[in-house]
This record gives structure tokens, C-alpha cells and sequence, in this order.
């Protein structure tokens, strides 16, 4: 096989021969940009933990704000943005000078709004946990336990250099905080349900219209959601129909994962980074407070 392929297989044996707390960083980095690196699976993960995320009211009210929030004036930019920001935090880490100086534009980007720690947290918690979540409601537990260690020891180092508190010491803990706090938090609001349509807006763009267009993307996307969070936009399940190819396309893709081959630097930013001239340069990537200045007053007529 050439040298920059590999198969799921070899990457699966390198990441459970690494050490979950000296190596979390190159673990991360090989589940969350190589083995798992394709970019329709990367994103349908990336807009359920957003959808988890907008469920809860007062994250609805700091993306939505009034209509104005970059998730639903430009979905699809603001998004993409968001995952080239993701796969920097994996391919830099969070010990090197470059990592920490990633963490600290992301914190420049989120001292613009106001949230408190325990939203902070909960944020952070679907991260960690959303893509063993998603994989296990379609029957599926991909995640080897090396791995599943070596992404907690990882975001509880990068949480400790934004600095942010966890509430849980534990992996265990945290998943039970996170479940506990689910069932205070979420509710529906207007504001999370134009959220949640603005990433149907962003996930059509693997629905053309000649197979569907916004239909069947907002079916393929209810299909990824569990009861509890369509019960808190107050969304139908999807059809029958819907339901079953989620399951079979999904299952297909994590069960196959051993044997598919792939490339051993690719990274999800070749796609979603394509409107930057450099994605790897987080200076131009991400929100920017709009700044709005006044018109001249007219001069009065002589």
C-alpha cells in the first residue's frame, strides 16, 4: 500500500498501542481527523452536538440573537468555519504554543457573548460525547475504550487551558452531569427552533433538489435525532422509511471502518475550509463583531 494510505485496521492497532494520558493528543488526532474523517459523517455529527447544543435556551438566545446570529444569517459559513476550528484543535493539540494560541482565539471569538460556565460545560460535554452517543442510537459502539480515554483526557486538557472548570473529574461523571443536565435545560424556544432550521438550511447541501432537496435533508436530519431532543424543538420523528436508511447508511460506514481505506493526512478543512485562502490561519476564520458605523449627517442646503 503506499505510504500515505492506511486502512481503518492499522490506524485502530496504532491508536490502541498509545497511551490514553501521555499520547491523547495523536489519539484525538487519528480518530477525529483520520479514521473518522469523512466529511458527510463529520458533519452530520457536527450539527446533532449543535442541535443539542441550540436545545437549551440560553445557547438559543446567544446563536440566535434576534435574527442577527451567524448561524442563521449564513449557515453554511458560519458552520464550516466552526469545523476548521475543530480540526486545528486536533491537529495542533492543546500543549503546544500553536494549540494554546488556537484555544485562545476561539475564547477572543466567545468573550463577545455572555455565558456562564455550566453552559460552557454543557457545551463541551456534547463534544466529547456526541459521537458514541450517536453511533450507539443506531445500535452501533465503534470506539474502541483507548480511545474513548484518550479524547476525555484530551478535552479535559483543553478545557483546563481555556480555563474552564469542569463539574466531574470522572469520564463517567461528566456523561451523567451532561444527561442530568438534558433533562433540566432543554426547552423550546423560537429561537432554538429557527436554529434548528437553519441547520437544515446548512445540511441540504448533500440534498440537491433532484433527490429532494430541503424534504428529504430535514428527514435525513430528524432521523439523527433521538426523542428527547426532537420533543424539545417540538419535531415529528421521521418517516419509517427515513429511520431505516439512517440506520443502514450509518451502520454500513462504522461497521466497514476496518477495512475501508484511507488517506493517513487527510483532514475534513480541505472541504469545509475551502473559502479561506489559508484555514490553517484561525485569525481569518470565525465571527467577527460586525461594527456598524453611522452615515454622514447631509449637510444642510445653503
Amino acid at each position: 500500500m503506499p505510504f500515505n494510505l492506511t486502512t481503518g485496521a492499522a490506524l485502530r492497532r496504532r491508536i490502541n498501542a498509545l497511551d490514553p494520558e501521555r499520547d491523547d493528543e495523536e489519539i484525538t488526532r487519528l480518530s477525529s481527523l483520520v479514521l473518522y474523517g469523512d466529511a458527510y459523517f463529520a458533519h452530520s455529527t457536527f450539527l446533532v452536538t449543535f442541535a443539542r447544543q441550540a436545545a437549551v435556551p440560553a445557547i438559543a438566545r446567544v446563536l440566535y440573537r434576534s435574527g442577527q446570529g451567524d448561524v442563521v444569517v449564513d449557515p453554511r459559513r458560519r458552520n464550516d468555519d466552526t469545523i476548521v476550528f475543530f480540526t486545528e484543535f486536533y491537529r495542533r493539540g492543546y500543549r503546544s504554543e500553536q494549540g494554546r494560541a488556537a484555544i485562545a482565539r476561539m475564547e477572543k471569538i466567545h468573550s463577545n457573548f455572555k455565558m456562564d460556565d455550566e453552559t460552557k460545560a454543557y457545551t463541551m460535554a456534547t463534544v466529547i460525547f456526541e459521537p458514541e452517543r450517536l453511533a450507539a442510537y443506531f445500535g452501533c459502539a465503534p470506539f474502541s475504550d483507548n480511545e474513548l480515554m484518550g479524547r476525555w483526557n484530551f478535552w479535559r486538557g483543553f478545557a483546563a487551558e481555556m480555563p474552564l472548570k469542569l463539574p466531574a473529574d470522572t469520564r463517567e461523571d461528566f456523561l451523567a452531569w451532561m444527561t442530568d443536565y438534558e433533562q433540566r435545560a432543554y426547552a423550546y424556544t423560537p429561537d432554538g427552533a429557527a436554529i434548528f432550521d437553519a441547520l437544515v438550511e446548512d445540511w441540504r447541501r448533500w440534498y440537491p433538489n433532484w433527490i429532494g432537496g430541503a424534504k428529504v435533508a430535514r428527514e435525513s436530519l430528524l432521523a439523527l435525532l433521538d426523542g428527547h431532543l426532537r420533543n424539545a424543538f417540538h419535531l415529528p420523528r421521521a418517516s419509517r422509511s427515513m429511520d431505516l436508511r439512517a440506520k443502514l447508511t450509518s451502520n454500513v460506514y462504522l461497521r466497514s471502518t476496518p477495512i475501508r481505506v484511507m488517506r493517513r493526512d487527510r483532514s475534513v478543512a480541505r472541504r469545509f475550509g475551502r473559502r479561506h485562502a489559508d484555514p490553517q490561519n484561525l485569525d481569518d476564520v470565525g465571527y467577527t463583531p460586525r461594527i456598524h458605523q453611522p452615515r454622514d449627517k447631509a449637510k444642510p442646503a445653503a
